[in-house]
């Protein structure tokens, strides 16, 4: 199938794109960069040199919420911007296939993104960061350079995961201090913390 190609978007040298990909409006690729099959770019998103981005991946998607969300209430009250926030994604980045990261997300140098992950808004990557398979990273987390997040773990809204820290597979956190979509819940927006160097086991939940 063809590629779709907006005409401001900047494509550099010795770029490699598959079938049936589209990059949208200002999106601006670095060199050397791979696109497998099927992947979409979303507008204004950022891609550095010898960037790997493998099969069916959604790259600075742009953030929707339900309509039960009160975190929707809360960007209109303090009058944050409707305008879309930049994806970055640095040089040597690996985003593997089937990959959905939304925008206002930054992945630092050399990182990778393992198969079926999902970043949300506004995550920071340090650089060398690994995310296995099947991690899901939620909202306004930052996770330091370094790190290793294991296959299947959850990290919760607003955590600080710092330099050179291993996280386990399947392990959960989790900054809700009470069940259910109360208006009690969302008064609550901080996630957990990990110091430097910490090492959190298989299967942990904090």
């Amino acid at each position: 199938m063809a590629n779709f190609i907006h005409k401001t978007a900047k494509i550099g040298n010795n770029v490699k794109i598959r079938n049936n990909v589209s990059i949208w409006e200002k999106v601006q690729i670095g060199d050397n960069v791979s696109i497998g099959c099927n992947v979409v770019i979303h507008p204004y998103a950022y891609i550095g040199d010898n960037v790997t981005i493998e099969d069916n991946s959604v790259l600075g998607k742009r953030v929707t919420l339900a309509k039960t969300t009160k975190e929707d209430e809360v960007k209109k009250a303090k009058g944050v911007s409707a305008g879309r926030k930049q994806l970055i994604i640095r040089s040597g980045a690996t985003i593997k296939a089937n990959v959905i990261i939304l925008e206002g997300t930054i992945i630092g140098d050399d990182s990778f993104v393992g198969d079926g992950s999902f970043i949300r808004e506004e995550v920071t990557l340090g650089n060398k960061v690994l995310i296995g398979s099947h991690v899901v990273v939620e909202q306004r987390t930052t996770i330091g350079s370094d790190t290793k997040i294991e296959a299947g773990s959850y990290i919760t809204a607003y955590s600080t995961i710092e330099d050179n820290v291993f996280i386990g597979p399947r392990v959960s956190t989790s900054n809700d201090k009470w069940m259910g979509r109360t208006e009690k819940r969302f008064q609550h927006r901080y996630g957990v913390t990990v110091k430097a160097g910490a090492r959190v086991g298989l299967n942990a939940i904090i």
